[in-house]
């Protein structure tokens, strides 16, 4: 049962990682001419990148990168391999991706795709004259979405897309239009080159250029050689990427070794929770971020002064609860990109689910129950999408979340992901699950099948699924001193 609890937190968190990669590591950036042109030079017929991925002084991957003359203009191939183990069992993530760069240096189309064991997901774009058309896949399931363009954007390109950065001034800020392949929306970097620093690589110091890559908040650092070649990149969570060879991932590769990632992500807690399930109310001082940043207070969690926290888990209600469908909270009834809660397949499987209860709260206990007895858990690395899951009935705690919340969502209730921490033995895990409206708001772990959540369940984040990689930013940061629980 442990390692199916630690696989099941864990392999969320992994994901969450895999889709930095896509969407923030080592942003394809320049200045705000939003042109490929400083990147790319019609001279060199092609151009070849490999880095090594590493987390916390650990290798689990690399990155290769090929840039090739085309008809349009130039070809960018891009790779990511991530290997690691989980609950004794070897695992792998692949994500590729390919962007066609026309005569002008604009973007014209890409298609990137993720592929682990049993899940795939696949996004792709075009750009027409101010339009960006763009579609994800997963599993069976094609989201199309249009968006309008002030300026042609770069591609939040895997890793390190380009050979090198342009020459930027430094102390002065760039901001950079990139693609979020979660949202499928626009969003901002923030560039700016701190200065100039020595590093010592391959056993010998060399001069650098220093950049901060700004997103959302996580600060990546980016050093590059006084003509712009990359050769290493920092996150504050422990993730690092080295300028390697080929040969270097080849012997990588052969190794049967993988990193243990299981205990690499925990956070030890200072005392041993008796009976952890069963918590009804935990007060915990929570240090090393800053919690403003974070929507903790709500019904079930009291933020107070000096970074402490008091979290209950007050009992159901069934007789406040409201008939469904609610009317209340639409913008939490409506579907998203990865929660399909209009889609026939999900309508008519919670039709079948809950008959004809229309109180929301046993109606949410019989979307509980089935889901514990018809889907398996099982660790598993992808980009969750409700269908999907409802397909396979497998998944982690991401997967039972995103299935719940379109379920609950297609018969009328309004419900939205969470995204924190648990305590599982000794230990507080990343994890992820539910919040629903049933005429009060009501907390639910589908794959721990609790309802309400027992009050080790820390909240940070609440909403779309698109904003799980922003807890991104508490990975070896965060400490939490519990000071009581009953």
């Amino acid at each position: 049962m442990k390692k199916v609890i630690i696989g099941l937190i864990v392999g969320f968190w992994l994901v969450m990682m895999g889709l930095l990669l896509v969407k923030e590591g080592l942003l394809p950036t320049k200045r705000k001419v939003l042109s490929y042109k400083e990147f790319l030079s019609k001279d060199i017929p092609f151009q070849e990148e490999w880095m090594g991925i590493y987390f916390n002084r650990e290798k689990i991957g690399y990155s290769w990168t090929t840039i090739n003359p085309h008809p349009k203009g130039f070809m960018v191939n891009s790779r990511a391999s991530i290997f690691v183990s989980l609950c004794s069992k070897n695992m792998k993530m692949d994500i590729t991706g390919l962007s066609i760069i026309d005569k002008d240096y604009r973007l014209s189309s890409f298609h990137y795709s993720l592929l682990s064991s049993d899940h795939k997901a696949k996004i792709k774009g075009r750009v027409e004259k101010d339009k960006l058309f763009l579609s994800v896949l997963t599993g069976e399931v094609e989201t199309e979405r249009i968006i309008s363009l002030k300026e042609n954007p770069l591609l939040s390109d895997l890793l390190t897309p380009f050979r090198a950065f342009p020459r930027l001034d430094t102390g002065k800020e760039y901001l950079v239009s990139i693609i979020d392949p979660l949202s499928l929306a626009l969003d901002t970097v923030k560039i700016k080159v701190t200065g100039k620093d020595s590093l010592l690589f391959e056993d010998k110091p060399l001069e650098v250029v220093v950049l901060n890559l700004d997103y959302k908040g996580i600060s990546t650092k980016v050093f590059t050689t006084p003509d712009g070649r990359i050769l290493k990149c920092e996150t504050p969570f422990g993730l690092t990427l080295i300028k390697e060879s080929a040969e270097d991932q080849t012997e990588f590769e052969k190794g049967s070794l993988k990193f243990d990632i299981a205990g690499a992500v925990s956070i030890p807690s200072n005392v041993k929770i008796k009976s952890f399930r069963d918590v009804r109310f935990l007060r915990a001082r929570i240090t090393g971020v800053d919690l403003s940043r974070y929507r903790l207070a709500d019904s079930r969690q009291k933020v107070l002064d000096n970074n402490l926290v008091e979290i209950s888990a007050p009992a159901d209600n069934k007789e406040a609860a409201a008939k469904i469908p609610i009317s209340k909270y639409e913008e939490f009834l409506e579907p998203t990109l990865f929660i399909q809660s209009e889609d026939e397949r999900i309508t008519e499987k919670a039709g079948e689910i809950i008959g004809d209860e229309d109180n929301a709260c046993l109606a949410a206990k019989k979307l509980l129950v089935w889901m514990g007895k018809n889907l398996k858990k099982s660790p598993t690395l992808s980009i969750p999408s409700a269908i999907d899951v409802l397909e396979s009935k497998t998944g982690d705690c991401n997967e039972y979340a995103v299935l719940f919340a379109a379920l609950a969502k297609s018969v009328g209730i309004p419900t939205k992901i969470c995204i924190g921490l648990v305590y599982y033995e000794g230990s507080f895990y990343y994890h992820a699950w539910v919040k629903s409206y049933l005429g009060y708001w009501c907390d639910i772990d589908p794959v721990l099948g609790q309802m309400p959540v027992d009050a080790t369940h820390i909240k940070f984040i609440e909403g779309d699924p698109s904003r799980q990689a922003d807890i991104l930013d508490l990975i070896g940061r965060v400490k939490i001193e519990v000071l009581e629980y009953k």
